[in-house]
Protein backbone atom coordinates (compact mmCIF):
# COMPACT_ATOMS: atom_id res chain seq x y z
CA UNK A 1 0.00 0.00 0.00
CA UNK A 2 2.62 2.17 -0.18
CA UNK A 3 3.23 2.34 -3.95
CA UNK A 4 1.92 4.79 -5.65
CA UNK A 5 0.30 2.60 -8.42
CA UNK A 6 -0.71 -1.20 -7.56
CA UNK A 7 -1.54 -3.59 -10.58
CA UNK A 8 -3.34 -6.74 -8.99
CA UNK A 9 -4.04 -10.00 -11.19
CA UNK A 10 -7.69 -10.67 -11.33
CA UNK A 11 -8.76 -12.84 -8.73
CA UNK A 12 -6.19 -11.80 -6.58
CA UNK A 13 -7.02 -11.77 -2.62
CA UNK A 14 -5.89 -9.50 0.06
CA UNK A 15 -5.72 -10.62 3.69
CA UNK A 16 -4.28 -8.77 6.90
CA UNK A 17 -4.34 -12.02 9.30
CA UNK A 18 -1.77 -10.52 11.75
CA UNK A 19 -4.90 -9.78 14.69
CA UNK A 20 -5.47 -13.40 14.14
CA UNK A 21 -2.00 -14.35 14.89
CA UNK A 22 -1.99 -12.55 17.55
CA UNK A 23 0.16 -9.40 16.36
CA UNK A 24 -0.86 -5.60 14.91
CA UNK A 25 -0.14 -4.57 11.34
CA UNK A 26 2.84 -2.75 11.89
CA UNK A 27 5.00 -0.11 9.40
CA UNK A 28 2.45 2.66 8.88
CA UNK A 29 0.11 -0.03 7.62
CA UNK A 30 -3.65 0.57 9.90
CA UNK A 31 -2.99 4.65 9.38
CA UNK A 32 -2.31 4.41 5.56
CA UNK A 33 -5.54 1.79 5.24
CA UNK A 34 -7.69 4.45 7.55
CA UNK A 35 -6.38 7.10 4.93
CA UNK A 36 -7.24 4.83 1.60
CA UNK A 37 -10.51 3.14 2.98
CA UNK A 38 -11.89 4.65 5.66
CA UNK A 39 -11.70 3.62 9.63
CA UNK A 40 -15.22 1.16 8.85
CA UNK A 41 -13.64 -0.82 6.40
CA UNK A 42 -10.17 -0.55 7.64
CA UNK A 43 -11.87 -2.70 10.64
CA UNK A 44 -13.01 -4.99 8.66
CA UNK A 45 -9.94 -5.79 7.12
CA UNK A 46 -7.79 -5.37 10.32
CA UNK A 47 -9.99 -6.56 13.08
CA UNK A 48 -12.31 -9.10 11.80
CA UNK A 49 -9.41 -10.38 9.04
CA UNK A 50 -11.48 -10.20 5.76
CA UNK A 51 -10.07 -11.16 2.79
CA UNK A 52 -10.55 -8.62 0.21
CA UNK A 53 -10.57 -9.56 -4.00
CA UNK A 54 -8.88 -7.57 -6.27
CA UNK A 55 -12.23 -5.89 -7.84
CA UNK A 56 -12.90 -4.72 -4.26
CA UNK A 57 -9.45 -3.48 -3.75
CA UNK A 58 -9.74 -1.44 -6.98
CA UNK A 59 -13.22 -0.01 -5.50
CA UNK A 60 -11.81 1.04 -2.61
CA UNK A 61 -8.73 2.88 -3.57
CA UNK A 62 -6.07 0.15 -2.66
CA UNK A 63 -5.64 -1.23 -6.26
CA UNK A 64 -5.51 1.18 -8.82
CA UNK A 65 -5.82 -1.42 -11.78
CA UNK A 66 -7.01 -5.03 -11.96
CA UNK A 67 -5.34 -6.79 -14.77
CA UNK A 68 -6.53 -10.16 -15.96
CA UNK A 69 -4.00 -12.81 -14.77
CA UNK A 70 -0.49 -12.83 -16.53
CA UNK A 71 -1.02 -9.39 -17.49
CA UNK A 72 0.24 -7.15 -14.74
CA UNK A 73 3.26 -5.95 -16.26
CA UNK A 74 1.55 -5.14 -19.29
CA UNK A 75 -0.97 -3.63 -17.63
CA UNK A 76 1.88 -1.75 -14.97
CA UNK A 77 3.71 -0.28 -17.96
CA UNK A 78 0.40 1.38 -19.37
CA UNK A 79 0.24 3.01 -16.02
CA UNK A 80 3.97 4.01 -16.49
CA UNK A 81 3.54 5.56 -19.84
CA UNK A 82 0.64 7.91 -19.14
CA UNK A 83 2.99 8.92 -16.04
CA UNK A 84 6.42 8.99 -18.64
CA UNK A 85 4.19 11.42 -20.68
CA UNK A 86 3.08 13.81 -18.18
CA UNK A 87 5.41 16.91 -17.33
CA UNK A 88 8.36 15.87 -14.56
CA UNK A 89 7.91 18.74 -12.66
CA UNK A 90 4.36 18.79 -12.63
CA UNK A 91 3.78 15.38 -11.38
CA UNK A 92 6.15 15.76 -8.73
CA UNK A 93 4.87 18.82 -7.07
CA UNK A 94 1.46 17.05 -7.43
CA UNK A 95 2.36 13.76 -5.95
CA UNK A 96 3.72 16.08 -3.33
CA UNK A 97 0.42 17.89 -2.40
CA UNK A 98 -1.05 14.80 -2.67
CA UNK A 99 0.91 12.59 0.16
CA UNK A 100 0.67 15.77 1.92
CA UNK A 101 -2.95 16.76 1.63
CA UNK A 102 -4.25 14.78 4.86
CA UNK A 103 -1.45 16.26 6.87
CA UNK A 104 -2.48 20.09 6.07
CA UNK A 105 -5.63 22.68 6.61
CA UNK A 106 -7.45 22.93 3.70
CA UNK A 107 -6.48 26.77 3.53
CA UNK A 108 -2.71 25.75 3.72
CA UNK A 109 -3.16 23.00 1.04
CA UNK A 110 -4.72 25.84 -1.05
CA UNK A 111 -1.81 28.51 -0.40
CA UNK A 112 0.85 25.61 -1.38
CA UNK A 113 -1.29 24.86 -4.81
CA UNK A 114 -0.85 28.60 -5.62
CA UNK A 115 2.31 28.61 -4.64
CA UNK A 116 3.55 25.56 -6.97
CA UNK A 117 1.15 26.67 -9.71
CA UNK A 118 3.04 30.27 -10.13
CA UNK A 119 6.37 28.60 -9.90
CA UNK A 120 5.35 25.75 -12.98
CA UNK A 121 3.88 28.64 -14.48
CA UNK A 122 7.35 29.94 -15.22
CA UNK A 123 8.28 25.82 -17.04
CA UNK A 124 9.55 26.14 -20.31
CA UNK A 125 7.14 22.61 -19.77
CA UNK A 126 4.04 25.15 -19.97
CA UNK A 127 5.08 26.74 -22.97
CA UNK A 128 5.97 23.32 -24.42
CA UNK A 129 2.07 22.42 -23.37
CA UNK A 130 1.03 25.76 -24.69
CA UNK A 131 2.80 25.73 -27.82
CA UNK A 132 1.83 21.54 -28.46
CA UNK A 133 -1.85 22.35 -28.09
CA UNK A 134 -1.48 25.09 -30.77
CA UNK A 135 -0.03 23.15 -33.21
CA UNK A 136 -1.77 20.23 -32.49
CA UNK A 137 0.61 18.03 -31.49
CA UNK A 138 1.66 15.61 -28.03
CA UNK A 139 4.03 17.78 -25.95
CA UNK A 140 7.44 16.73 -24.93
CA UNK A 141 8.32 17.47 -21.83
CA UNK A 142 11.63 18.32 -20.25
CA UNK A 143 11.21 18.94 -16.42
CA UNK A 144 12.41 22.04 -17.01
Amino acid sequence: MACDYIVAAEGTKFWMPETSVGWNAGMGTAQTLVKTVGTGYAKRILLLNEKIDARLAESLGIVTRVAPAGKQLEVALELLEVVRKNAPMAQAFQKKLIDMATAMSLDDSRELEVITGHWLAYTSDVLEAATAFTESRSAIFKGM
